[in-house]
């Protein structure tokens, strides 16, 4: 979306336009550390095991996806199989992908009347 956005302000007076950047949705993601320090990996695990069951969970989490699994699926205690891009994150409820989410998706703007957006 960088290249997106780059793109339209190189054709056009910012002074001069309202650009509006948005999505239509957001997908059920989450980040579920606990206490999680800044910078931390986020395709790591979590700083803190389970309370549970003590096993290491990875900070992100899906509420559904490929990642279901009963009993869960504990990932390897090595930061380098969590990192790995082909991860399969834990998620709650069995699909073969992930679905939209509902929250609200956040709205940027710049240029001339921006502000009458947020008020």
């Amino acid at each position: 979306m960088e290249t997106a956005v780059l793109a339209a302000l190189a054709m056009v007076n910012p002074t001069e336009t309202l650009i509006v950047v948005t999505s239509d949705h957001s997908h059920v993601l989450t980040l579920g550390g606990q206490a999680t320090p800044r910078g931390h990996p986020i395709l790591g695990p979590d700083s803190k095991v389970s309370d549970v069951d003590g096993q290491p969970y990875t900070t992100l989490l899906y509420g559904n996806g490929p990642g279901f699994a009963t009993p869960r699926i504990v990932p390897m205690n090595t930061s380098s199989a969590m990192e790995d891009k082909n991860q399969v994150h834990g998620s709650a409820v069995p699909r073969q992908w992930g679905t939209h989410a509902g929250e609200d998706v956040p709205v940027y703007a710049l240029g001339p009347l921006a502000t009458t957006l947020f008020a």
